[in-house]
């Protein structure tokens, strides 16, 4: 048990979430920076630098957006979310849900779009899985 008026540096476990957004991005938010850098870092080096990220504007969170993400340039409209999964599983992440968390639009231009939510690995299990071979063609 922590003493009073002594800070611990403690590790908590946090969520990581990705969701389709717009016509072909991804969004990924979560409160982690180091979590929200090593993706970015993976994502540009998968893409060999041509994969633009931007700010997510998130008020509460931190988010960036892998601007047309799901273009078949990168990851492609019905791959991206196995080749995000396999890329958690290796960070030693957790799929909480089975990625059916949707939200429909509404008005002409309406969509459906998914969320992925991981939980970070407990404090104290690092992941010593390899990343997987994914290449851009």
């Amino acid at each position: 048990m922590a003493q009073e008026g002594k800070e611990q540096d403690v590790v908590q476990q946090y969520s990581l979430v990705v969701s389709t957004i717009n016509n072909n991005d991804l969004r990924i938010s979560c409160n982690n920076d180091e979590a929200i850098k090593s993706f970015q870092d993976w994502y540009t080096k998968l893409t060999n630098g041509d994969g633009k990220v931007k700010d997510g504007k998130a008020k509460y969170t931190k988010a960036i957006i892998l601007d047309s993400a799901r273009k078949e340039k990168f990851f492609g409209e019905y791959d991206w979310d196995q080749i995000v999964i396999d890329y958690m599983f290796t960070q030693g992440f957790t799929l909480a849900g089975d990625g059916n968390s949707i939200k429909i639009s509404s008005g002409d231009y309406a969509r459906q779009q998914t969320k992925l939510i991981f939980l970070s690995p407990k404090p104290g299990n690092a992941s010593i899985n390899k990343p997987p071979a994914y290449t851009m063609q």
